[in-house]
This record gives structure tokens, C-alpha cells and sequence, in this order.
């Protein structure tokens, strides 16, 4: 159900320094997102209610069929009985800056095509 993303034996209790990143859009969009470290690396998690877990899913399907360098990879999915969360790579500063860093060329989508990849 989660094509193979699900973090077997991860839990939120397994992130060190685990905290709540509040800002408006977070707000806006009704997702609490949380930062925290595993394995000395730094992640963010998207916390969905366990009732939108379709709603989750369906954004990991999205995400995963958009598979680009300017979109952040979900690398997992903790499923705990009142809440799941999508586990993403955290990246300081702003997408404009590491787009600019990061990636020399721009490819540019015509919105037909990014419609036809968010179905």
C-alpha cells in the first residue's frame, strides 16, 4: 500500500530531537510538520491524521510518479495508530537556493505535463 516505503521498526520515538516546525502554511494546509534526526541524518516528517492515510498515500504515489530533481523524495512512511507521517530528507534554506546550487539546469514543465503527472 505504501510501494515498499513503509520504515519497518521506526517509530517517532527512533528521531533524536524530534520538534514541531510551526510556521502559516503549515497551518493553512492542516499538516503538523515535525524535524528530527535518525541515523545522523536530518529529516522532516508530514504528519496526516491515521483517517487521510488515503490522502497520504495518494500523495506518496503523486510524489513518487513526479520522481525530478526539483521534488523533494519521500524516503518512508511511520504508520502509528493515531497518526502517520511521510518521512522527507530536510534541506535548509530555500528551494530557490538549492535549485540554484544544486542543480545547474533548469528544465522547465508545461502545465499539460504537470497535470498529467499529479493524476
Amino acid at each position: 500500500a505504501t510501494d515498499g516505503l513503509e520504515m519497518v521498526d521506526v517509530t517517532t520515538d527512533s528521531f533524536d530531537d524530534l520538534h514541531e516546525h510551526k510556521s502559516a502554511e503549515c497551518v493553512a494546509f492542516n499538516h503538523r510538520i515535525f524535524f528530527g534526526r535518525l541515523d545522523g541524518k536530518e529529516w522532516v516528517l508530514k504528519e496526516y491524521l491515521s483517517q487521510f492515510a488515503d490522502r497520504m498515500l495518494k500523495e506518496v504515489r503523486m510524489l513518487k510518479r513526479l520522481a525530478h530533481p526539483y521534488v523533494v523524495e519521500v524516503r518512508g512512511v511511520v504508520r502509528e495508530p493515531r497518526h502517520s507521517y511521510l518521512v522527507l530528507p530536510r534541506y535548509h534554506g530555500t528551494l530557490e537556493r538549492y535549485v540554484r546550487t544544486q542543480h545547474q539546469q533548469h528544465v522547465v514543465l508545461s502545465a499539460a505535463r504537470v497535470r498529467v503527472l499529479m493524476r
